[in-house]
């Protein structure tokens, strides 16, 4: 990444490495921090890796978690003279392995000499390049293709809030288009931005078809098939009916525009069914969020500035509870509330998918319904969301999935692979 003055530029080249990769640090990265779990950091300006303690000594500055100066520590000097009234140490700090979080190097390079004004994104276990290369802006989401019957086409979009190891998750995707051919589905996994991603497994969730209808899954694993699929006959919102819309899974889709002076502020849309019989339903929704909270993430990471690594460090030193508790942006502006009126308005459930590229097919069970007209109410926020489909579904039976693992990998290069299953 780049550093900026107004007249003049500076390259900055760092990186931040897992205790795990200490070993391949070479002592030639002059500078060293030291990320420690309880939210201190070693700044070192001359080190090296004792193996046999498992340590990392050196010379340099300790800092609390608010960097405010503990202690320093400096090279002695041969020709300098010292005396009894010196305070500054010249012991070498010692840190023990176990008690760091991450390590940060840090080399300054030439001055460029330039007027410029390049923005980059910072690298938090991934390189993004949002200005250089909007594409990238998208934010951490490996990104799945599978055939429709004639090509290719972007199904699934996986994790996007998995940018550090302490978000962590898993994720079920619809692969709504799909068509195989033969005994073989193939599925093509892109890294489509300049990011990192660790992923354990991929799994082929597989369920039978029925004659006429699909089968729709919930977040928490739910497979229910359906032989009857009502779409809405009113959809509105503040700018009226959009029926149109949302009525089927197309490249049409309802989008609003944020609030100017509050960017979590909520709007309801009224979704109502007409002549539904008696019976057992859910809501299937397709959504995908807008660039609103890639916008945000990356304003945050440029409002930490020369933090970052700090903050990266103390986010993985936190149970994920308390995470949740202390960071709560994207919380704020919340997913998509459900509401079913029936004696009464009752929420019944939430969407909450993140990610901006691929469509997210998801059931919402709801309540026993009784024969006549269906009133629902969606609240999000403003701004946030781009709805594909709504449709009222029949639950008839649940279904048992099964999964299948790849049988064939092939990296096609350093960007994508391909699963065979």
């Amino acid at each position: 990444m780049y550093l900026f003055t107004f007249c003049s530029t500076k390259k900055i080249s760092r990186e931040l490495r897992t205790v795990d990769d200490l070993k391949e640090i070479s002592s030639d990265h002059r500078y060293l921090k030291a990320h420690l779990k309880d939210g201190n950091v070693y700044v070192l300006n001359k080190w090296h890796f004792k193996k046999q303690s498992n340590t990392v000594l050196g010379y340099g500055k300790l800092l609390d978690i608010n960097r405010v100066l503990i202690e320093s520590r400096k090279q002695p000097n041969p020709r300098e003279k010292r005396t009894s009234k010196d305070s500054l140490s010249t012991e070498l700090f010692e840190i023990p392995l176990d008690k760091v979080a991450i390590f940060e190097t840090n080399d300054t390079g030439e001055s460029l000499g330039s007027y410029l004004a390049i923005v980059t994104g910072i690298s938090l276990s991934l390189t993004v390049y949002c200005i250089t290369n909007p594409k990238a802006c998208f934010g951490s989401c490996p990104t799945f293709y599978s055939s429709n019957g004639d090509r290719m086409i972007l199904q699934a979009e996986g994790f996007s809030s998995s940018i550090a190891p302490i978000l962590e998750r898993k994720d079920l995707d619809m692969l709504y288009y799909t068509q195989n051919k033969g005994d073989e589905i193939e599925i093509k996994m892109t890294n489509e931005a300049l990011e990192t991603h660790v992923i354990r497994k991929v799994d082929l969730v597989v369920v039978p078809k029925p004659k006429q209808g699909r089968v729709f899954a919930t977040k928490n694993g739910n497979f229910y098939s359906s032989s009857h699929i009502y779409t809405p006959n009113s959809c509105t919102g503040s700018e009226g009916e959009f029926v149109d819309a949302v009525c089927s899974m197309d490249d049409k889709e309802r989008l609003s525009l944020s609030d100017s002076s509050d960017l979590a502020k909520k709007e309801l849309l009224n979704i109502s069914f007409d002549s539904i019989p008696t019976g057992k339903y859910g809501l299937v929704i397709g959504a995908r969020q807008t660039l609103l909270t890639t916008y945000l993430f990356y304003q945050n990471l440029s409002y930490m500035g020369n933090s970052v690594a700090y903050w990266a460090a103390k986010f993985q030193s936190m149970e994920k509870e308390e995470f949740d508790k202390k960071y709560k942006l994207i919380q704020l502006l919340g997913g998509i509330d459900i509401s079913l009126k029936q004696k009464r308005w009752d929420e019944v459930g939430q969407i909450r998918e993140t990610g901006p590229i691929a469509t997210n097919v998801e059931l919402i069970e709801l309540p026993d319904l009784q024969n006549g007209k269906v009133h629902l109410k969606l609240k999000c926020t403003k701004g946030l969301w781009r709805l594909n489909y709504l449709a009222l579904v029949s639950l008839d039976k649940k279904m048992t999935p099964v999964y299948i693992q790849p049988h064939r990998i092939i990296s096609n290069n350093e960007e994508d692979s391909t699963f065979i299953s």
